[in-house]
């Protein structure tokens, strides 16, 4: 039965963990993240592993100019025509660039409210950096794009998130159950001694 029991409400306190923390963060808005790839190099990088690497530190410099004013303002106009108005600060805040490990390869995401925003803002975004960038750094390849990402592509974070406060919360809860069982177990059995002791000087 004392397994039994411990079970019981440590199951009850993940449950209650869990749907505490979910309730209160159930009012985040949903947010989705596009990514679109480019590949930063030149065309006899391969087979060459100094030239490789050298392209590999270069990609950083590159990546520098990404956020350049006049590659955000030129997505800004882009956008504005399509009805999406966003500041230069909230373009350079919903937009990451990152390199892949051991490649050449760019990834830039972008975070928005909508996964047709996202995807937008993407796909105008690479195509903007790609025109405008080389001009900005010198001796800077031409960005090969991969193809361009579709809304229907945009992962939902806020349903990821989701999930990982419910283990979270979850597991919160578990742990506090065991704590609170194991409290319990251990004030009862120093009780049961109190009383025996005094039963036996009694006695």
């Amino acid at each position: 039965m004392g397994m039994i029991k411990w079970g019981v409400c440590i199951v009850a306190c993940a449950v209650i963990g869990a749907a505490g923390l979910w309730l209160a963060t159930r009012n985040v808005p949903d947010s989705y993240v596009a990514t679109r790839q480019m590949y930063i190099g030149n065309k006899q990088t391969t087979g060459d592993i100094g030239r490789f690497n050298a392209d590999s530190l270069l990609i950083k410099s590159y990546l520098k100019a990404a956020k350049d004013s006049k590659i955000v303002d030129e997505v800004q106009g882009r956008l504005a025509k399509r009805g999406a108005h966003l500041s230069r600060q909230q373009l350079r805040e919903m937009v990451t660039f990152e390199q892949d490990l051991n490649t050449l390869i760019v990834d830039l995401s972008v975070k928005a409210e909508t996964a047709e925003l996202a995807a937008s803002l993407t796909n105008t975004y690479v195509e903007v950096f790609a025109e405008v960038a080389p001009t900005l750094m010198a001796d800077m390849p031409q960005p090969e794009l991969l193809s361009a990402t579709r809304p229907s592509e945009a992962e939902n974070v806020a349903l990821y998130e989701t999930k990982k406060v419910l283990v979270y919360g979850g597991t919160i809860g578990a742990a506090f159950g065991a704590l609170f069982m194991f409290w319990r177990r251990v004030v009862r059995e120093t009780c049961q001694q109190r009383r025996t002791r005094t039963s036996r000087v009694q006695g």
